[in-house]
């Protein structure tokens, strides 16, 4: 996993829950560079969603061209990314600890992702069950 936000466009593998996670890192282009990286989620993958889906390559490309970084990763048990579908539960966590990823290399404060309205809500579940109760 790299330790810091790569400089350049490629594709990398980050430990995930339930193993390797399979990850594409694109950067816009460095006069257009803005602060802000996006997460953005495939479709479902039991339908055939994976980060190499049109729509998800359409929408990275959309927000390069806008000054954004953009991270892609397939889910659990998709491409090269290791484990199995888990009815959306482990996928929240993929997207947990890809989250975490760019929070910790980009030391970023805050972190928006796209995603399902599945998938965001068990990242939120997730999420929520790992803090501290005040």
């Amino acid at each position: 996993m790299p330790a810091h936000f790569p400089d350049v466009a490629g594709r990398h593998a980050l430990a995930g829950p339930a193993g390797r996670i399979e990850v594409a890192v694109d950067r816009p282009e460095p006069e257009l560079a803005r602060r802000g990286t996006a997460i953005i989620c495939h479709p479902h993958p039991l339908q055939g969603g994976s980060m190499s889906n049109k729509v998800v390559t359409m929408l990275a490309r959309t927000l390069q061209e806008s000054g954004l970084a953009t991270v892609r990763f397939n889910f659990r048990g998709v491409g090269e990314s290791e484990g199995s579908y888990d009815e959306g539960q482990g996928e929240g966590a993929d997207l947990v600890a890809v989250a975490d990823w760019v929070r910790q290399a980009h030391r970023a404060t805050r972190c928006g992702w796209r995603a399902s309205r599945s998938a965001a809500t068990s990242a939120s579940r997730t999420r929520a069950s790992s803090m501290p109760r005040r």
